[in-house]
């Protein structure tokens, strides 16, 4: 019995897990210690993936933006694919990639990191024990607040520009161009006003987002112990959670986004007109 549950080593023996064997004593590390190389990781993970995932997704933002600045002329979402291939053609889908990629890549790399270091230090201070799950969602949806916080101050400008590009695609011939004009004649209060409506957008979807992403993975780990020590099965129960949390997510936060679209296409308008 002793042999089969202890196993000598340098220094000692320690107890082998009955379950995992001799790498129940050593699990998947989950966490290290935040300096400026991890930081710097966190940073670089979030602006990618953030960039990245909505870079692939401009056509469905191009086409979601005309449904819901001009529902006359795009009534749906066949219709509005098959005008815009006939009117401006397939390049058109791309509209509006260039402040999508900057303006998610800076709100990637600030709310992935802030949401982390905001969940460790809230963790340090008010969930100090061990495997006490009890403070973790609360703890979580503080830290996605906060995050939402700092990307609606990032997306706000960047956003702006974009809907206003694909809304209205002769306002100038650049977003640079798009920039410059709004704030000539608009002012760069025009680049901002539309932050409340950010925070009622990314609020809820941060604090779904990251939520649900927890509470999904903290499930799949209990129902499949293992994703605790095999990396490919971890990988699939993050990709899982991430799915969840993403349509969770996108639902919660569709009505703003509504209307963060209707303040712009009212300021084309706006503009149009005078």
């Amino acid at each position: 019995l002793e042999q089969g549950w202890m196993q000598g080593r340098a220094g000692g023996y320690k107890p082998l897990d009955p379950e995992f064997g001799p790498r129940g004593r050593s699990p998947i590390e989950k966490e290290k210690d935040l300096d400026l190389d991890i930081i710097l990781r966190f940073c670089l993970s979030g602006a990618i993936c953030a960039s990245g995932a909505h870079l692939v997704l401009t056509p469905i933002d191009v086409v979601k933006t005309k449904v819901q600045t001009n529902p006359e002329k795009y009534p749906t979402i066949q219709t509005t694919i098959q005008t815009i291939l006939n009117n401006e053609g397939p390049i058109a889908f791309l509209t509006g990639w260039q402040p999508t990629l900057l303006g998610f890549f800076i709100y990637g790399g600030a709310t992935y990191t802030t949401t982390e270091i905001a969940r460790r230090a809230l963790t340090t201070t008010f969930n100090p024990l061990p495997n006490n799950p009890a403070l973790d969602v609360p703890i979580i949806l503080a830290a996605s607040i906060l995050s939402a916080i700092v990307g609606s101050l990032i997306l706000s400008p960047s956003e702006a520009i974009r809907i206003r590009t694909v809304a209205q695609p002769d306002f100038a011939a650049t977003p640079y161009g798009v920039a410059r004009r709004i704030i000539s004649e608009e002012g760069w209060e025009s680049l901002f006003d539309a932050v409340p409506a950010f925070l009622l957008k990314e609020v809820p979807f941060g604090a779904a987002k990251f939520t649900v992403f927890d509470v999904a993975r903290r499930f799949f780990e209990t129902v499949l112990p293992s994703a605790r020590e095999d990396l490919s099965l971890s990988l699939l129960v993050s990709l899982g959670s991430g799915t969840l949390g993403g349509i969770v997510a996108a639902i919660v936060s569709h009505p703003a986004d509504a209307i963060i679209s209707e303040m712009k296409k009212s300021s084309a308008k706006k503009m149009t007109t005078t």
